[in-house]
């Protein structure tokens, strides 16, 4: 029963190393500069919030989860939106420091 249970956990590693190899990775789209976020990174596309210069994961680069992020950290910004411009100045100064 153990030698079993060792065997099934042994597979489950391995499986998720496969999947891990198979990960979409998601590529950064022009639109995400009116939710707020550039992209960042050398081969990778990493999403930079221009507002808090934080950058998140590549699997949470879904326009969603961009929204959910400028709604619970900059929920200023949903009460008040700011011009997809504001933006635009806020990537030139990013790019600047990065």
């Amino acid at each position: 029963m153990k030698r079993k249970a060792d065997q099934n956990l042994r597979n489950s590693d391995e499986e998720a190393a496969k999947d891990e190899g198979k990960r979409k990775r998601r590529k950064y789209d022009s639109e995400y500069v009116s939710f707020g976020f550039i992209a960042v990174g050398t081969g990778e596309d990493l999403p930079l919030c221009v507002v808090c210069l934080q950058t998140i994961s590549n699997d949470a680069m879904k326009p969603a989860k961009l929204k959910r992020h400028l709604n619970t950290m900059h929920s200023d910004f949903v009460s008040r939106p700011k011009p997809k411009e504001y933006f635009e100045r806020q990537k030139e100064l990013a790019k600047n420091i990065f």
